[in-house]
């Protein structure tokens, strides 16, 4: 694995604007993720036909939600045993770790009317956690308003630029007999209409994936399909964060989570993370190690990585992880610092906790 703490950035660099060689060096390393990701095994099945993917750390099993929708609490019976289990959830990393256990746990989530979830934790999922004694961990990386704004626009406007792109090649259009000869400026603008068109549309899947389908421990294959295509998508719109960035987030995370559980257990812990369906690239974060995950973020710009950690209330609360035991006869919680990603943080940005 590459040095994840070689050519890090530091001192006045990190006012700098997120210029275009920086996007474009962003989404140049999307797609070595991508082909390193696929280069080893994408995924195992037990025999019980349950997705799985098995690292050096741990063993993850990934449940893709829409979020109004949670999955059952007799499909979660589906599930081996699992030592962790983590929720995707929009709260800053501050109110997970000041919050009681108990507060946590019974946190209300409205997202709307016709919600069928009631709780970050849903009633039904406690009930098998507890049976389970399983540790239930949150993602709490929440983006600054500004930023999420702009992701939602970026994501919402992609493939209306996209489908505008598709009418222009009808106004370049030429005769047929000029077919066969050189590309001409005209016919460059046709092809790269139609990619730009493919690739503004191809973020619509983030939109789809979320407000349709449905929230299975067992997926169909086609579903999978679905799901794979969206996440390998993913990887070509680095300026989104709301996926992008918190895929990579989501992955350090459950790569930290893993090799905790797996050291406090004695082998390979069992972790499963519940998560939208437009989070499937983290199965290729976790594939290609955890060093990459630093890696990615070294070349995200600091001033965006500064006003994330200060949104999540400073350095060490955006490194923390929080685990509420749902089982004892009153909940407890642990808070475990990712050290090594506070110390690359803290060195490439020039920051205290």
């Amino acid at each position: 694995m590459p040095d994840a703490n070689s050519d890090i950035e530091t001192g006045d660099k990190s006012h700098k604007k997120f210029s275009r060689r920086d996007f474009l060096k962003l989404g140049g390393l999307a797609g070595p993720a991508i082909a390193l990701g696929l280069s080893k095994p994408e995924t195992t099945k037990p025999n019980n036909d349950i997705l799985s993917i098995e690292t050096q750390e741990a063993k993850y099993f990934p449940i893709y939600e829409t979020h109004q929708q949670p999955v059952s609490g007799e499909e979660l019976k589906l599930l081996p045993p699992q030592d962790v289990f983590l929720y995707e959830y929009f709260r800053d990393t501050r109110y997970f770790v000041d919050s009681p256990p108990q507060v946590i746990l019974d946190t209300p989530i409205p997202i709307s009317t016709d919600s069928k979830r009631d709780h970050v934790v849903p009633r039904n999922h406690l009930e098998w956690l507890k049976k389970n004694s399983t540790k239930i961990c949150f993602e709490g990386y929440v983006l600054p308003t500004n930023y999420f704004l702009i992701a939602e626009l970026v994501m919402f406007g992609e493939p209306g630029i996209a489908l505008g792109s598709l009418l222009l090649p009808s106004v370049f259009s030429k005769p047929k007999e000029n077919r066969g000869k050189r590309m001409d400026r005209r016919q460059f603008l046709k092809l790269a209409a139609g990619l730009a068109a493919t690739w503004g549309l191809s973020s619509g899947a983030y939109i789809g994936l979320e407000a349709f389908g449905k929230t299975d421990v067992k997926e169909s294959a086609l579903e999978r399909t679905m799901i794979k295509a969206q996440g390998l998508l993913s990887h070509t719109h680095p300026e989104n964060p709301i996926v992008f960035f918190r895929n990579i987030m989501l992955a350090r995370k459950l790569q930290f989570l893993g090799e905790a559980a797996s050291k406090e257990k004695g082998q390979k812990a069992q972790i499963t993370y519940n998560v939208g369906k437009a989070h499937a690239g983290i199965e290729d974060f976790l594939l290609i190690g955890k060093d990459w995950t630093l890696n990615f973020l070294n070349i995200m710009p600091n001033q965006f990585l500064k006003k994330v950690i200060d949104r999540n209330g400073g350095l060490e609360n955006f490194c923390s992880n929080v685990l509420v035991d749902p089982n004892a006869q009153r909940p407890t919680k642990s808070v475990l610092v990712d050290q090594e990603l506070k110390n690359f943080l803290n060195k490439k940005l020039g920051l205290s906790s």
